[in-house]
């Protein structure tokens, strides 16, 4: 009876979660926190404290301690270990859904909870769009060199464009290859949705982000449709670019200047200063903002502030935890993304979980290359989305050892 309820609840959180993780910041933590006390009194009255195999398990023991090692540089220690408690709640978050997903009906749950939450957040997008203000918070539009961008629910349009592609590649990948009929033409208009709403952004790693993902998916699927379009795409973009875009393009300087501004040049080497200072475990995890000033590099004409982001999650996490943090998180997106191709290329494989597995990866590999210009997986709202997506993903390994056994 007990472990029903538990069973119960750890479900419904997790379902729960995946619906309003763009919608409420305090509801998803609140679930985050039932759903894992109600695991481990699941596992303590089963009397099972193992947990499931995978290739992930070492590497994300390593990044915990290398992230609780990192306090000996720390300038203030009692941020880098509240830093350590969130890195702990990360994975917390991870080894729930990891865990207590292993059968189909569970996981389609929670996928149609994902992109049911993200219908809700881009009808919201365009709302703000049309009136000037999200329906949830009341959140303006953003005004940039005259382009209207849309946020949401979100506090910057950057954040809800890498919510959008991480969640987009599931949306996409079931849209066009794994619904059938009427839910067919359902799933391609939220997918479609979805892409217009990446593009109102105008966020740069967005952008990046949805070609990565979709290019990803042509070559894996050999969907030449898509990377016809997407080729059609990148010949349009100059002739389809706002005025006010282009004009502001013609402005800059170089390449990168184009990619990133001149300000986050500058933070990308004031990193490399950090980074060259304490190499091995960084300045301590969750004081990159504290440390920064220290670091600063000074560039004629160019103000920035004292205490900012690196605009670039990988910048970010080597100047926090060091290279060897840094090199344990590319450990576990390497051996992810194996384990996804691993489930995508088993031949006996339910086709919801082979484009689920595809949907997944694409995805997270559009986090990643978002990463490039942004320090997103140091936003508390979307980092749990990451984690979130990636247990997801690795628990359709166990659907199919279960299906297997």
């Amino acid at each position: 009876m007990i472990l029903n309820i538990c069973d119960r609840v750890i479900k419904f959180s997790i379902i729960g979660i995946a619906f309003l993780l763009p919608l409420s910041s305090g509801a998803v933590n609140t679930l985050i926190v039932i759903g894992i006390i109600f695991w481990l009194l699941q596992k303590i009255i089963r009397k099972e404290f193992s947990i499931r195999p995978s290739g992930l398990n070492l590497p994300l023991l390593l990044f915990f301690i290398i992230s609780c090692v990192s306090i000996i540089n720390s300038i203030e220690p009692d941020t880098s270990i509240r830093g350590c408690v969130k890195v702990l709640k990360y994975l917390g978050i991870y080894f729930l859904i990891v865990e207590n997903i292993g059968d189909i009906k569970t996981a389609k749950f929670a996928v149609k909870a994902l992109i049911l939450g993200a219908v809700i957040v881009c009808v919201d997008g365009v709302a703000q769009y049309v009136i000037g203000k999200d329906i949830f918070r009341s959140n303006p539009l953003m005004s940039d060199i005259s382009l209207k961008r849309m946020t949401a629910t979100y506090r910057h349009c950057n954040d809800f464009g890498v919510y959008l592609v991480t969640i987009g590649g599931i949306v996409w990948a079931l849209a066009l290859y794994e619904f059938k009929k009427k839910a067919r033409w359902l799933g391609l208009a939220a997918a479609g949705l979805v892409t217009v709403c990446i593009v109102l952004t105008f966020s740069r790693g967005a952008a990046l982000g949805l070609f990565g993902a979709a290019l990803l998916m042509a070559l894996v699927k050999k969907d030449k449709l898509i990377l016809l379009i997407l080729a059609l795409s990148i010949i349009a973009l100059p002739f389809l670019m706002p005025d006010s875009m282009k004009d502001w393009a013609k402005s800059t300087d170089s390449f990168l200047e184009l990619c990133c501004n001149l300000d986050r040049i500058v933070f990308y080497k004031s990193s490399i200063e950090m980074i060259k200072d304490h190499p091995f475990i960084g300045v301590g995890v969750n004081t990159y903002m504290k440390a920064y000033s220290k670091y600063k590099v000074k560039e004629v004409g160019i103000i920035t502030p004292d205490t900012p982001y690196a605009h670039n999650n990988y910048l970010h996490m080597a100047g926090e935890i060091g290279l060897l943090g840094l090199g344990i998180f590319l450990w576990i997106m390497a051996a992810l993304f194996m384990e996804l191709r691993k489930i995508y290329l088993k031949t006996a494989q339910p086709s919801f979980v082979k484009n689920a597995s595809l949907g997944l990866g694409c995805g997270i590999w559009a986090f990643l290359l978002n990463g490039l210009t942004e320090s997103s997986f140091y936003f508390s709202k979307i980092v749990v989305v990451f984690w979130f997506v990636v247990g997801l993903g690795m628990s359709l390994k166990f659907i199919t050892d279960e299906k297997k056994s």
